[in-house]
């Protein structure tokens, strides 16, 4: 068991034994990510698959066993031998290094697998996390809409307030129940989605603590994410495995024609005597053969190259796409933040003052409540989403950002 995994295994046992009195039931967002990757069902194959690769460079680096043999040739004559195969030197240590890259590469597609699940998980956690304050602004919301039916009704006594604007008040009300009901849809789907990530059932209850609020907005410092992408990005350095390992097939192709040596020891009983001898064979290929084994193996290398510098190409046009679009995103969210939210709360107390005295219409009363609770469910929408957008730049990275 290696020592992330251990790490992992006993993360996972102080998570499962707090209490869940202590703890309220409320599930975290590192907690999401520990279960999330220890619940993935490709980590049981590529542990599997790094298993069986140790076993087969342990094989390959151990020396071909000697042969024992035995041969009657009457009563009193018996030749006992013993046979050690030999290889060129050099063939047996490139198909080590070429099990060794391949070990390598399957260790970072493990390292891309943990980060790909943490931005799974951070993606379901923040969906579930919107889909809560949503209804906790319709609730608001709600709450808001009753107290200005109430001074309208107030109102009507005085015959201030006409039957429409009690209708519009009970449709808008009426309204506020269907935007609950499609904000419910969406935590159900939210839950489910982080049930599956974490191996539960998807229907099983889940309940949240609500995450830290990432700052924004922050500097993007371009050129180092980019060296971070180049140098830690683990998708890059399987690819980088795989070309170590391509070059390895290339020499051991090229050392496939060099001959093998059998060194064998006998011991003869009658008469009594010991021999020895060294053999060596040689591969005979169809003509081309052997050329056409190494040229496959150089294309197959080059090949194994050009991808990598497609993926890095594309990796590096994600990186500048998300970065712009993170910066706007926290541009607008310090806008909502000292800005439309503060504003438009305000424009709503003083409208709720000034329809109670009767200054004001229903509508523009209306509007201003409208306006002030659209920029909060706005302000919360931006807010996952650019949670959302920091974690696909460290998904792109490959390393968590300031």
């Amino acid at each position: 068991m290696t020592l992330k995994r251990l790490n992992r295994f006993f993360s996972i046992l102080t998570i499962l034994a707090v209490p869940a009195a202590a703890a309220d039931n409320l599930l975290t967002l590192q907690n999401a990510i520990t279960i999330g990757q220890s619940q993935n069902p490709d980590h049981a194959r590529i542990e599997a698959e790094l298993r069986a690769l140790t076993a087969r460079t342990r094989l390959a680096s151990a020396p071909a066993s000697p042969v024992l043999g035995l041969e009657s040739s009457g009563p009193d004559a018996r030749t006992y031998t013993v046979s050690q195969s030999l290889g060129f030197p050099g063939k047996a240590r490139a198909e080590v290094r070429t099990l060794e890259f391949e070990t390598r590469k399957l260790a970072r597609e493990m390292d891309a697998l943990d980060q790909e699940t943490a931005h799974s998980a951070k993606s379901a956690f923040y969906q579930l996390w919107l889909a809560g304050e949503k209804l906790r602004l319709d609730g608001q919301k709600r709450a808001s809409f009753e107290n200005i039916l109430k001074i309208a009704q107030r109102r009507a006594v005085k015959e201030t307030t006409t039957e429409v604007e009690l209708l519009i008040l009970e449709t808008a009300l009426e309204g506020v129940e269907n935007e609950r009901t499609d904000d419910e849809s969406l935590k159900e789907k939210a839950v489910a989605r982080l049930n599956l990530l974490l191996g539960r059932p998807v229907d099983s209850p889940l309940e949240i603590q609500a995450p830290p609020a990432p700052a924004y907005p922050f500097s993007i410092d371009l050129p180092r994410l980019r060296e971070t992408l180049k140098a830690e990005n683990p998708k890059l350095l399987a690819e980088s495995a795989e070309i170590q390992a391509a070059g390895s097939r290339l020499k051991s192709a090229r050392l496939s024609s060099l001959p093998d040596f059998t060194l064998t020891g006998g011991y003869i009983t009658n008469p009594a005597f010991y021999t020895g001898k060294l053999a060596f064979t040689v591969p005979l290929y169809y003509p081309f053969s052997g050329r056409e084994a190494i040229k496959a193996a150089g294309e197959l290398a080059a090949a194994r190259a050009a991808r990598k510098l497609a993926l890095e190409r594309r990796l590096l046009t994600e990186l500048e796409d998300k970065a712009a679009v993170l910066k706007a995103l926290g541009l607008k969210l310090d806008r909502y933040n000292t800005k439309i939210i503060p504003l438009s709360e305000r424009a709503f107390r003083v409208a709720m003052r000034n329809y109670e005295y009767g200054k004001i219409d229903f509508s523009t009363l209306k509007a201003s409540a409208d306006t002030w609770f659209n920029s909060m469910t706005e302000y919360a929408g931006l807010l996952a989403a650019y949670a959302s957008g920091r974690a696909d730049l460290e998904l792109i990275a490959g390393a968590p950002l300031p």
